[in-house]
């Protein structure tokens, strides 16, 4: 499928198991695709996935559920956050919300989703950039949102 309007975000994600690649495009105009099972040969499948997300900031993709499937992290731009547990063709799961409007969050320069400290617990772990310089840590974000925050620069 051609697009028009061009991507704001694409977030590419291995999931472990199985193995293949799967690519999450939001478009300008709101709208989202997965395109799945990307391979040396192009993509897989297309899912058309939903409308509306216009007002996301940011979005980064994780293993928020703990589980075998990747999930989303959106940061919006009323300072809200979402986690949604998981992600497929058939639309979006398991959805929390992590921060609510006029959060703190509102002020975050960049999210970055990793496990950077080998937790083990197989949940993604954040970093947040904010806008006036620190930079603060999340370990094991799940479904149940995030469990402290640790202060890396002040």
């Amino acid at each position: 499928m051609s697009r028009e309007a061009p991507a704001r975000f694409c977030e590419r994600r291995r999931v472990r198991f199985p193995p293949p690649t799967h690519l999450f495009v939001l478009w300008d105009d709101g709208s989202t695709t997965l395109y799945t099972d990307l391979g040396a040969n192009g993509i897989g499948k297309q899912a058309q996935l939903d409308k509306g997300w216009s007002e996301a900031a940011q979005m980064s993709s994780g293993e928020f559920g703990g589980g075998k499937t990747g999930g989303l992290l959106i940061r919006w731009n009323d300072g809200s956050a979402t986690v949604f547990s998981a992600l497929d063709s058939s639309g979006y799961h398991g959805r929390t919300s992590i921060r609510s409007l006029n959060s703190p969050w509102k002020n975050a320069q960049n999210i970055t989703v990793g496990a950077f400290f080998g937790n083990g617990n197989n949940r993604s772990d954040l970093l947040v950039r904010w806008a006036a310089g620190p930079l603060s840590y999340y370990p094991g974000v799940d479904a149940a949102g995030t469990h402290g925050e640790v202060q890396l620069v002040d």
